[in-house]
Formats: structure tokens, C-alpha cells, sequence
């Protein structure tokens, strides 16, 4: 009898050992998993704080655009109110280019800024 309680103490033996490294992958498999976890969280968190803070630039830049716009409403009305308030009104060679490369300026910030 003692032949056959051997017999199946091996067998029991080489089943534990399988069982055990099976348990060793499946260990480390876990481990992995829940590193790469670990660190795709981090990752999202820095990606949102990145989402906050580009979110502000935008509204920023977008506040500043609607401002340089409402400054070249206000200077269309002024030079239309000027021109309307008299006739004979021209500007010099000297003002219409100051005046053009101004105007372009704000454009291109805009621009810029969309």
C-alpha cells in the first residue's frame, strides 16, 4: 500500500506545482495589470488638468478677440462719425497708412486668436 500512496503523492505533488505556477503567472499578470492601471491614471489626471488649463487659455483668448473686435467697432464709428460730420473730411497719406497697418494689426491678432 505504501507503493500506492506514493503513486498518488506524486501525481498530488505535480498537480500543486502546476497550480502554483499557474498562480505564479496569473500573479504576475495582476501585478502588471495593475501597474499599467496605476499609471493610465495618472496619465488621465495629468491629461485633464492639461484640458483645465488650455480650457482657461481659451476663454482668455477668446475674451481678448471679442474686445479687440468691439475696438474696431468703435473705431469704424468714430471714422464713420468723423466722415459724416464733415464732408470735406480726408485723412493725410501719413494717417491712412498709420491707420490701415493698425487695423490690419487688430485683424491678425484676431485672426490669430481663433
Amino acid at each position: 500500500m505504501s507503493q500506492r500512496e506514493t503513486e498518488v503523492e506524486v501525481p498530488a505533488t505535480a498537480e500543486v506545482r502546476t497550480l502554483e505556477e499557474g498562480l505564479k503567472v496569473l500573479w504576475d499578470k495582476v501585478r502588471l495589470a495593475t501597474d499599467l492601471i496605476n499609471g493610465l491614471k495618472q496619465e488621465k489626471q495629468s491629461l485633464v488638468s492639461q484640458v483645465h488649463t488650455l480650457e482657461g487659455v481659451v476663454d482668455s483668448l477668446r475674451s481678448e478677440a471679442m474686445n479687440k473686435e468691439q475696438e474696431i467697432k468703435l473705431l469704424r464709428s468714430e471714422l464713420l462719425q468723423s466722415v459724416n460730420s464733415n464732408e470735406d473730411f480726408t485723412f493725410s497719406t501719413e494717417e491712412k497708412e498709420i491707420l490701415k497697418e493698425r487695423i490690419r494689426g487688430l485683424i491678425a491678432i484676431i485672426n490669430s486668436h481663433l
